[in-house]
């Protein structure tokens, strides 16, 4: 699921093209290659990537060696899902310049897309600093992760996360399992409580904290305190009440976990977590 996220989020940050402006300043004066390339911008912000590929091949049939021409052709196959000739032009493009941040970035970015998480490290790494932004850093950081290279991923995560001003769930998690996995549980603790105060109101950081501190604390009694301290001031829906109903369940309280199991409405009855928990709480009353 954490994975997923990420792709989300990684498709995202690699349509962040090129602008209008962007395109202008780097010819003097209009050229028929810049009209091919403006529209087929414009092309993609309709969402039409089939008509924006076609400007973009005019212009780059009028220059084969025009960087901004290469970047736009890459980043529309990749929206097209044809990953490969992505790749194949940002190539072209580091060819031209070998330290293209974009190129570079969108690259590494690609790889993961593709699963192949070494490659996606290999260019994540060959960025210069100023080329590396929040985002990027937190990518790197869980490659290292997956990488079983604990060390490097905690310096990229505390690099970010100290500094991170807004809610980011799917990194939380990630560094969350690090922390544990290292065994400093003491520091995942002094994590959660801080995020804790920052977001007490945010449901989705409540679901994730009850977890976090029933699975690697054992204590779902404080699980449920948050869950039901959250339902009390701002209302209740079927995520809460699942979690409330696991938290209960692993204090062995299993009437209680049946009864908060049953808040949860009817059209997610069929949730894969709701079957799980109903069928276990079968097995024990």
């Amino acid at each position: 699921m954490k994975k997923n996220s990420i792709i989300f989020l990684i498709m995202t940050l690699i349509f962040f093209g090129c602008t209008s402006g962007e395109v202008k300043n780097s010819q003097s004066g209009e050229t028929k290659e810049e009209y091919y390339i403006l529209k087929g911008i414009n092309y993609v912000r309709e969402g039409n990537y089939t008509k924006a590929l076609k400007e973009y091949e005019r212009a780059y049939q009028k220059n084969e060696n025009n960087i901004i021409t290469l970047k736009e052709i890459a980043r529309t196959y990749v929206k097209l899902g044809e990953y490969d000739k992505g790749i194949y032009y940002y190539s072209r493009a580091l060819k031209i310049d070998g330290k293209d941040q974009e190129s570079l970035r969108n690259t590494g970015y690609i790889y993961f897309l593709k699963d192949d998480l070494k490659k996606s490290l290999t260019y994540i790494n060959k960025l210069s600093p100023e080329g590396l932004n929040s985002e990027t850093i937190k990518l790197k950081a869980y490659l290292l992760y997956k990488d079983k290279d604990f060390k490097g991923a905690y310096k990229n995560f505390k690099q970010i996360l100290v500094q991170e001003k807004q809610l980011d769930l799917i990194y939380y998690k990630i560094y969350a399992e690090l922390l544990n996995d290292m065994g400093k549980k003491e520091e995942l603790r002094i994590f959660l409580e801080k995020q804790l105060e920052k977001y007490s109101s945010e449901r989705d950081f409540i679901i994730f904290y009850s977890y976090a501190v029933g699975e690697y604390f054992g204590e779902y009694a404080q699980g449920e305190k948050e869950i039901k301290r959250y339902i009390v001031s701002y209302g209740g829906n079927d995520s809460l009440y699942m979690t409330l109903a696991y938290m209960i369940y692993n204090q062995k309280e299993y009437a209680q976990a049946e009864s908060a199991l049953k808040l949860v409405s009817y059209r997610e009855r069929y949730n894969k977590d709701y079957l799980e928990l109903e069928e276990r709480l079968r097995e024990k009353i």
